[in-house]
């Protein structure tokens, strides 16, 4: 393997053939566009994978047992032991108090408000019968 300099910094890993290949430019760019290709529907793929592990619903229909267990074992403790399970909420929500502060914090701005199309007061039509 040889290793080629970017111009931004780091090093590009080409194989021994395809750095002493003598190709064109056409070849050059038609590889390049194959792999740009090739990355693209990786990325899509793993945008999907991340999209459906994330989804509540499908994991719940995939691991229905586990689901099951853990809502049995959560119901126990808070029937048997409530002073236990709020003590676990109350570290959860201190743990994750600052995770979601700062995914608030990142979301973007709301857009702005819509202002209403009516004319100033100095427009409005007067009536004569005053």
């Amino acid at each position: 393997m040889a290793l080629l300099p970017l111009e931004e910094g780091g090093e590009f890993e080409v194989s021994e053939q395809e750095y002493n290949s003598k190709r064109s430019a056409k070849e050059i760019r038609q590889s390049l566009e194959a792999r740009q290709k090739q990355i693209d529907g990786d990325l899509s793929a793993l945008g999907d994978r991340a999209q459906r592990t994330m989804d509540v619903r499908q994991q719940v229909m995939r691991h229905p047992l586990f689901f099951a267990i853990a809502g049995a074992v959560v119901g126990f403790v808070v029937v048997r032991r409530p002073a236990m399970f709020l003590k676990a909420v109350r570290r959860l929500v201190s743990i994750g108090t600052p995770v979601i502060v700062s995914a608030l914090l990142r979301s973007p701005p709301p857009p702005p408000p819509v202002k209403s199309e009516a004319p100033p007061n100095d427009e409005l039509p007067l009536s004569e019968e005053a």
